[in-house]
């Protein structure tokens, strides 16, 4: 027993000291991965034109936007959606017969007053740049809204042949695209309708936006938001997910600037947030230089989803031309050229043509004799481009 338990120690104190080593060891290949790291250039975050990230978690860039103090209006917000120089945020009472419009200073995230509409749930909101209209679609209805300046006047009141509840603007298409939980129409002015494609339904279908190339859907699962994205023809891209706790409901998306509006409800702080999700850039990498008569490139790679993104360096257009110089010698026949050339792209400036020199024969030689009964010949040869020419010499007869 004694012997067991002096092995046992003894054990024992050599695992304290492996774990000591370990622990050494460990903090060795921190400190050399904190210098190593210190070393690799910053990555760049880069919005706007180079699109979203293909990252599907939206979190890491979630900043809140606008957050309304508790009890604000005394409603709950439904649809929200960017609107030129504004953001909409709509806010309803708990019977559904009033629905206040929030006007928001889009830069600066501040109130500039707010409009009272009967338009019942007020699903999804979106934006037509083209009538400065905000259209609401909820309950077989779309709400036709003028915006005039920050002020909200209602115009038209459109009876809807489905139950859409969600709808989204696309500039390209000059159009709506509008849907049911699992339906995608298309209309031109609300009143005629074009049946898309379908979409499967993942959860309970809360809003639809687009960044003028995209389609987005959201889905809401308790405590978990997909954000499902399609072509404009109907293909499936992928998608996003939120399950932060910060935004345990998302009820309306929408896009601006390279940036991500998320309308969020039944959370710790309801309200607007924005995520850039742009692209992480690493260092940018000359991969072609410049030059007076051609565009350069330069690349640079997401850190974060590997999407090769690419700036092009403008030509400079200073051409460094030469003095006049031959650039075909002309030939015997052919016309010879001259001009400038640029000494950096090599391109060739202010060409004049050369006229041909014509022929510079040599004397004429003996090839065959004459004689009493046949012809001779005699040739000569062009110095120049070694042309032959021959002629006749007469038989001498009897």
């Amino acid at each position: 027993m004694e012997e067991r338990l002096t092995n046992n120690m003894d054990i024992m104190s050599r695992n304290r000291s492996d774990n000591k080593s370990g622990q050494l060891l460990r903090c060795l290949l921190l400190a050399s991965l904190v210098l190593l790291l210190a070393c690799l250039p910053a990555p760049v975050h880069a919005a706007g034109q180079e699109g979203f990230c293909h990252d599907p978690s939206l979190e890491e860039d979630l900043k809140a936007f606008f957050l309304p103090p508790a009890g604000y209006l005394r409603r709950t917000s439904q649809g929200m959606c960017i609107a030129g120089n504004y953001i909409i945020y709509t806010r309803y009472s708990s019977d559904s017969t009033s629905t206040s419009y929030v006007v928001l200073d889009k830069e600066k995230g501040t109130v500039l007053g707010h409009y009272d509409f009967n338009t019942r749930h007020s699903n999804s909101l979106t934006y037509n740049p083209a009538a400065g209209h905000v259209v609401c679609v909820t309950n077989k209805h779309a709400y036709v809204l003028a915006l005039e300046g920050s002020q909200l006047r209602m115009v038209a009141d459109l009876t809807m042949p489905k139950n859409f509840c969600k709808v989204a603007y696309v500039a390209k298409k000059g159009g709506y695209y509008l849907g049911t939980s699992t339906e995608i129409f298309f209309s031109r002015d609300l009143k005629k309708f074009s049946r898309l494609f379908s979409v499967p339904k993942v959860a309970v279908n809360q809003g639809m936006a687009s960044d003028g190339e995209y389609l987005y859907i959201n889905w809401y699962r308790y405590q978990h938001n997909l954000i499902y994205k399609y072509s404009l023809e109907g293909k499936y891209l992928g998608s996003y997910s939120l399950d932060s706790s910060i935004c345990r409901e998302v009820e309306e998306i929408d896009f601006d600037s390279g940036r991500m509006y998320i309308n969020v409800i039944n959370s710790p702080s309801n309200g607007i947030y924005v995520t850039q999700n742009g692209h992480t850039l690493l260092a940018w990498k000359t991969e072609k230089e410049a030059s007076c008569g051609e565009d350069g490139l330069m690349v640079s790679t997401c850190s974060r989803c590997g999407k090769r993104i690419e700036k092009v360096i403008p030509a400079t257009g200073d051409h460094d031309l030469s003095g006049w110089g031959v650039i075909r010698a002309p030939g015997c026949l052919e016309e010879g050229l001259k001009g400038r050339v640029c000494k950096k792209c090599h391109k060739v400036f202010d060409q004049q043509y050369v006229p041909c020199t014509g022929h510079s024969f040599g004397s004429w030689k003996l090839k065959k004799k004459a004689t009493a009964h046949s012809a001779g010949t005699a040739e000569r040869v062009c110095q120049i481009c070694h042309q032959v020419e021959t002629r006749k010499i007469p038989a001498k007869g009897k």
